[in-house]
């Protein structure tokens, strides 16, 4: 009989509520056949939906492996209620429930199980060893392949589409096949940091989970607790106010501390190139276009930039942007044309993240708000 060591304390940092609300299916037996999870980059959306996947598939948590012998009645109706105590743990669980160690967890880790199948945008060249990343028509057709086939050893078929605002628009049509097919004991889970580049009928045939950003409170105590941080406050505090409540951008700068150099290099770069005339802007909008994941980063740090003329322009005292650059340069704009052009930024980032739309020309548009 398993006991209460099924409780793994796992890696997801906040989300708490989606959490339970995924745990509650997971033991009222009410699963969605796919879900759409939704929100910023770096929320932790990858994160929560392959430790999902752990909770679904564990040998040591799920009613498939405990009744796999039935015995005798009386060992029948003791693993009954010991399940019936557990889905009730579950359900009011904020924590997602596996063991770690068992087969299926094990090559849940390492992108190797059978009935998960992990699908990743790819960086392809089109025309002017134009960079971008793509999902493809050939992954459909391994996700095809996979639903047509009963579990190998596993309750669900489980398919996690990362990015899957990435979809070429050929994939996007092929994949709606089969979410309006279904085939039983199948979970398929969307990740996008926006439903908007979706097909409207992707959309609507998924369940939409909303992620929010994540408070610092909770940032900072995994931190302290699992990263065991040898940080000054000052310099804990710069750290989350750069994540804005993305825990994946406080780990990735904890791990990497010369991205914070980079970042305040980036707002420099801004305010120069803002100064710059509109052939410049032009050719370093060109540049930029052959690179999808450059191009990505650097409208992120943009992003940042502008916030924090924002905040600054309400009467913030406290920037994100260090070595008093922002207080150099923040008189270049006011509070109207900082929104404008945060606005810009936002909206390029989301038309950028369809792959038939032109980088270069939607790069061009962003240059001549910068006049």
């Amino acid at each position: 009989m398993v006991g209460v060591g099924w409780l793994l304390q796992n890696m997801i940092i906040g989300h708490q509520k989606i959490i339970q609300f995924l745990n509650r299916s997971i033991a009222n037996d009410k699963l969605a056949h796919a879900y759409l999870f939704v929100g910023t980059e770096h929320l932790g959306k990858r994160t929560v939906a392959l430790e999902f996947a752990k909770s679904l598939q564990c040998c040591e948590s799920r009613q498939h492996c405990i009744f796999g012998d039935l015995g005798s009645g009386l060992e029948r109706r003791a693993r009954g209620e010991a399940l019936f105590a557990k889905n009730a743990m579950l359900a009011a669980n904020d924590s997602f429930s596996f063991c770690g160690q068992c087969r299926s967890c094990q090559e849940i880790e390492k992108n190797s199980h059978p009935d998960v199948l992990l699908v990743e945008p790819e960086i392809i060249e089109v025309k002017e060893r134009v960079k971008e990343l793509e999902i493809g028509i050939g992954k459909i057709r391994d996700i095809r392949r996979s639903v047509s086939l009963f579990p190998y050893y596993s309750p669900y078929k489980i398919i996690i589409i990362n990015q899957a605002d990435k979809l070429s628009p050929e994939a996007a049509n092929a994949f709606l096949k089969t979410l309006e097919e279904p085939t039983s004991k199948t979970i398929i889970l969307l990740i996008s940091s926006s439903h908007q580049n979706l097909l409207p009928t992707v959309v609507s045939r998924c369940l939409l989970i909303k992620f929010l950003s994540v408070g610092d409170r909770e940032i900072n105590e995994y931190l302290l607790k699992q990263k065991k941080v040898q940080l000054s406050d000052g310099e804990l505090n710069q750290l989350l106010r750069c994540a804005v409540g993305r825990p994946g951008i406080a780990v990735n700068y904890l791990d990497h501390p010369e991205i914070l150099r980079e970042r305040e290099m980036a707002a420099k770069d801004l305010f120069e190139l803002i100064g710059k005339d509109l052939s410049f802007k032009f050719k370093y909008a060109e540049a930029l276009s052959k690179d999808a994941e450059l191009t990505n980063r650097v409208l992120n740090q943009w992003i940042d930039v502008f916030r924090d003329l924002l905040l600054s322009a309400v009467g913030c005292e406290d920037p994100i942007v260090s070595g008093g650059l922002l207080g150099k340069e923040k008189s270049f704009c006011g509070l109207r044309r900082a929104n404008d052009i945060l606005r810009k930024i936002i909206e390029t980032k989301n038309l950028l993240g369809n792959s038939s739309f032109n980088s270069r020309l939607i790069l061009e548009g962003l240059m001549l708000i910068l006049l």
